[in-house]
């Protein structure tokens, strides 16, 4: 029969084992939030070039527009 010390024993190791757990967890959402925040700064940038090309080239038409009429 388990005594009452083995059984705090054994939920003590299960409070320590999971509290490594959750830091583990922890580490890992922050390389997580790290990546996703590059990658949202990258679509950005490349959002902001695809506009400013299409601006550009709308431009150069209608210069070619006005010029041929």
């Amino acid at each position: 029969m388990t005594t009452i010390n083995e059984v705090e024993h054994k939920i003590d190791s299960h409070v320590d084992k999971c509290e490594l757990r959750y830091q583990a967890i922890q580490v890992e959402l922050r390389m997580c939030n790290a990546r996703l925040k590059r990658m949202e700064q990258i679509g950005i940038a490349v959002a902001g070039g695809a506009v400013t090309t299409a601006i550009a080239i709308i431009m150069l038409l209608i210069q070619i527009i006005t010029k041929g009429a």
